[in-house]
């Protein structure tokens, strides 16, 4: 196959997909379905007169508008908003019915009093999103709209500013990390970040200097010792815990076995919930204390999981494998884990940051409509909801977030002014990627270029001084995951012989332990045919390509992601020794018969995480073609990113060259926008005479 046939692809990629498309995807899932979740999450607004409560029904969104001082509503066009230091934003309303139910009879139905639909606030709309007008347009229309045609969006107008939401790298959430400690009593642990509908409780069993196990949760101040909350969870039998954490292994049993010898004197769950009570409910009566002690358990361990009574042995199982793990550590069997590796990554993108936001703006509505109707109840009025919602809590809450970048959870600096210094510089703000450690101690593992790294992050692309290497840039194919719902993916695995977790058997010993992002969801004997019928239909679109699965021999563990934030990246399938995609494919490409979604939904090409990829065996060309690859690189120039691609031959420069290179091309002087004439910058350089380079590379005619 020609090189050529393997750049046609990737101007398809870019064609089809833009620069900046993960904001964009990202912000379009916000909307829908995000704004809808959120709303679901509240259900209702229930007050405390218990003959009546309101019903949230739908959040709809309009068209970006602006209101006049006279009154008069229009359509708003980001040129307009930057010109007269608006907010591009659009109306969001809420339709809600208030309910009337009887309080003496249980059983009769709520009747629906009035139906209405109230203007609840402005969201700032991303520039290109499916909520802007600019995304529906070609190239003519928007220079009629005066846009830059090139302009690739992404990015948020805020009071006549252009803002962009700086992707935040965070550590995975519902994943097992486990490390050695040296300091203090504790000799390693076990931790997992659980989080469900943006509530996060982090969970933490310890191994003590002498053996013990503790863990530690949200809302019970103390540590309490595993065996106990094992008990409490229902998982009370001394020889079911041995065989749930140990397995088979002799090593760990005459671990275990001094363990569960030293909890004697709680044996049964209703004492194992008494002795957790005691510390969550402190001198209230044993009954409370037992109810109480449930709630707690169900609402704060492991919400990932669910919080029902049903999945209290789901967690036993969980906290089982964190024990395991940390024992296995203790015993050299197994390595801790590496923080730094990209699979143990997640990137919140501008719609998953707007999602808590919106979150926490949303929450604060309903509590201000009900003191709002509670209040003109006390006055002995008729409570009316019209009159109940004051539409400029979320507008307040949103507008002031994204002017200033101060973040719910206290981080600063998500929202940065959109950098125009030249075009370059635009689009490697967009494509900015953020970590969340302090600048001031020298971090080396985080600021090391790691492996898996590898087409994902740009290895030269990184500021000089305190931000070295925890500012990065993503690769030029790197595509970052929206998440896909995960019980299309729970039907398909069940078909491919799942066994589920039953509450009275135990798991097969030589079985693989499946996860579903982070969940644990049942076992399976043979992994690798398993694993292989995953992929294979992936290939032919019978699960959404979203689905990355990865296999872990050393840990007995199969793991599959469908969720938001993964760092993706496309490469070539090889079936059989032979290319997938072939020269007439190109062909197709070519005369616009075929574009890039074609190839992935002929699974041609398909996306790997960081964590796939370690079961792969990527030929970097297909002249190194062995039998036992599995993946072809499309381009291996696309491992740089937006800045380090325009450096001719860069193979033949040394690295730090690279990086100084990276940096100055964002302060060089160019024409930052094509509509300059019609933009009001407070600052902007214009290069009077530009001039065609003498060299091209590949990428700077794709950028």
């Amino acid at each position: 196959m020609h090189a050529e046939n393997k750049w046609i692809i990737l101007n398809s990629m870019f064609k089809e997909l833009g620069l900046v498309r993960q904001h964009l995807d990202s912000f379009n899932d916000f909307i829908e379905p995000g704004l809808q979740e959120v709303l679901q999450e509240q259900g209702t607004i229930v007050l405390d007169d218990p003959s009546m409560f309101v019903r949230l029904d739908r959040i709809t969104i309009s068209e970006p508008k602006i209101r006049e001082a006279d009154g008069s509503e229009s359509e708003l066009f980001p040129l307009e908003a930057r010109i007269r230091d608006l907010t591009y934003a659009s109306k969001l309303r809420l339709r809600l019915t208030s309910m009337s139910k009887n309080p003496e009879d249980a059983d009769e139905p709520p009747k629906e009093i009035e139906t209405l639909e109230v203007f609840i606030g402005y969201l700032p709309i991303m520039l290109k999103s499916n909520k802007c007008p600019l995304s529906q347009m070609n190239y003519q229309e928007l220079i009629r709209a005066g846009e830059d045609p090139k302009d690739p969006g992404g990015y948020f107008i805020v009071n006549g500013s252009e803002r962009v939401l700086v992707t935040q790298e965070d550590l995975a959430p519902n994943r097992i990390l486990i490390e050695s400690h040296s300091k203090g009593s504790v000799s390693s642990l076990a931790k997992v970040f659980s989080t469900f509908r943006g509530f996060r409780a982090p969970v933490t069993l310890e191994r003590l200097k002498d053996g013990n196990l503790r863990v530690s949760f949200p809302s019970v101040s103390r540590k309490i010792p595993l065996v106990i909350l094992l008990r409490a969870l229902g998982l009370e039998r001394d020889d079911n815990i041995a065989k749930s954490i140990g397995g088979n292994d002799n090593d760990l049993h005459t671990v275990l076995i001094p363990i569960l010898q030293s909890e004697t004197e709680v044996t049964n769950r209703e004492e194992a919930l008494d002795f957790i009570g005691k510390r969550v409910a402190v001198g209230q009566t044993r009954e409370y204390r037992i109810s109480r002690t449930e709630s707690v358990l169900d609402k704060y361990l492991l919400p990932h999981i669910g919080s029902d009574p049903e999945s209290r042995l789901n967690k036993a199982y969980f906290l089982c494998l964190m024990a395991q793990r940390v024992l296995e550590l203790e015993l050299g069997k197994r390595e801790s884990d590496d923080k730094d590796h990209y699979s143990n990554k997640r990137l919140n993108l501008a719609g998953d940051l707007l999602m808590l936001l919106f979150r926490n703006a949303f929450k604060s509505l309903c509590r201000d409509i009900k003191y709002q109707l509670e209040r003109s109840a006390g006055r002995g009025r008729t409570p009316n909801v019209r009159t109940a919602v004051r539409a400029d809590v979320v507008t307040e809450r949103l507008r002031h977030a994204m002017a200033t970048g101060n973040w719910v959870g206290g981080k600063a600096g998500v929202s940065q002014l959109l950098d125009r210094t030249n075009y370059m510089s635009t689009l490697s703000h967009l494509r900015r990627v953020v970590s969340p450690l302090s600048r001031s101690q020298p971090h080396f593992e985080a600021r090391d270029l790691h492996p898996t790294h590898w087409g994902k992050i740009c290895p030269n692309e990184t500021p000089e001084g305190p931000n070295c290497g925890l500012v990065k840039n993503l690769a030029l194919m790197a595509y970052i995951s929206v998440g896909t719902r995960s019980e299309p993916v729970v039907n398909k695995i069940r078909d491919f012989g799942l066994s589920e977790l039953e509450p009275d058997s135990l798991k097969p010993v030589e079985a693989y332990n499946i996860f579903l992002n982070g969940k644990l969801v049942g076992f399976h004997s043979n992994p690798q045919e398993f694993v292989d019928n995953i992929r294979s239909s992936r290939r032919k679109g019978e699960l959404d390509h979203e689905v990355n699965i990865a296999l872990h021999t050393d840990t007995l563990t199969i793991q599959i992601n469908s969720d938001a934030g993964r760092v993706r990246r496309p490469l070539i399938v090889i079936s059989e020794g032979k290319l997938l995609y072939e020269d007439a494919h190109a062909l197709k490409i070519s005369n616009g018969e075929w574009t890039w979604s074609d190839l992935i939904r002929q699974g041609i090409i398909e996306y790997v995480d960081a964590e796939e990829e370690e079961n792969l065996f990527i030929a970097l060309g297909e002249e190194h073609l062995t039998d036992g690859h599995t993946h072809v690189e499309i381009a291996p120039s696309t491992i740089l990113g937006i800045c380090a691609s325009l450096i001719p031959f860069p193979e033949h420069n040394r690295s730090d060259r690279n990086v100084y290179e990276a940096g100055m091309a964002k302060q060089a002087l160019g024409i930052y926008s094509a509509n300059f004439r019609l933009r009001v910058d407070t600052r902007s350089h214009i290069l009077h005479y530009p001039q065609q380079p003498l060299v091209k590379t590949n990428g700077m005619s794709i950028i």
